[in-house]
């Protein structure tokens, strides 16, 4: 048995060239976010710096106000 070679018109074979080429950019892009964002979770510096901001503002936010008792106090 011999097969025949259909030949694709250009149209369909520049469509089907232009989705890969899309596809492997996609893929490229997907993998440096990856790869970035394993190398920030080994490095622990995300949760770290969002931890240390948090508790920088609220210890900030704490000595800042005074306390009900004081100012009581001083109004009698």
């Amino acid at each position: 048995m011999l097969k025949k070679l259909v030949s694709l018109s250009r149209k369909v074979e520049r469509r089907e060239r232009r989705r890969e080429e899309k596809t492997l950019v996609a893929a490229q892009l997907d993998n440096a976010i990856e790869k970035e964002l394993l190398e920030r979770l080994k490095q622990g510096t995300d949760m770290d710096q969002l931890q240390d901001q948090s508790e920088s503002s609220t210890d900030s936010d704490d000595d800042q106000q005074p306390s009900n008792q004081n100012v009581n106090q001083d109004v009698k």
